[in-house]
């Protein structure tokens, strides 16, 4: 499972060379940071893609956004994920939540990469098994944020329904409510 969490921070790294912003700076120019809205409230076009294969994380993770007001938008896989980013356009939705293992070990990662590269300004959460074991998290807080992922969840405070937002930055505390990072 290491060498796995290890693997994926080196693909990313490659990628990282690229990056615009870096993590340690704060968010990138022109983006914001807006107020997550109390459990229960409902907006009108607050649309979040979910891209996760597993249905078990998948309907938990609709039900705490949900309660946020969030339309919930779900794809199965990584490929129908950018389908939908694709035919909608990455600006119809205001958050983006994937998985990292689906239909093979670095699905997510392209997802997070099609984002980066159309210079995505929503908010990006990474939820992932990953991040239980030892350095997984530091790992990932140090390259994930390169590429435009705000938060990373754990998935096994996913499964105890207290979820927990780890921002993608060295230095960062965790959160237990999700704010919403958007354009200015």
């Amino acid at each position: 499972m290491i060498v796995s969490i290890v693997y994926k921070s080196i693909i990313l790294g490659f990628f990282a060379i690229q990056s615009i912003w870096s993590p340690l700076s704060g968010p990138p120019p022109g983006i914001a940071f807006l107020e997550g809205r109390s459990h229960g409230m409902k907006t009108a076009n607050k649309q979040l893609l979910l891209v996760d294969d597993r249905v078990k994380y998948a309907n938990l993770i609709a039900d705490y956004f949900s309660g946020y007001g969030y339309m919930i938008d779900r794809a199965v896989s990584a490929k129908e994920g950018i389908e939908r980013l694709n035919k909608r356009g990455v600006g119809h939705y205001r958050v983006v939540v994937t998985d990292i293992t689906m239909e093979h070990q670095l699905a997510g990662l392209e997802v997070i990469y099609f984002l980066f590269k159309k210079k995505y300004t929503g908010t990006v959460v990474m939820a992932s098994t990953g991040f239980d074991v030892f350095l997984g998290m530091f790992f990932s807080k140090l390259l994930m944020g390169l590429f435009g992922v705000h938060y990373l969840v754990p998935k096994a405070k996913i499964t105890d329904q207290s979820f927990v937002f780890y921002p993608a930055r060295l230095g960062s505390s965790p959160q237990n409510t999700f704010v919403e990072i958007g354009a200015i």
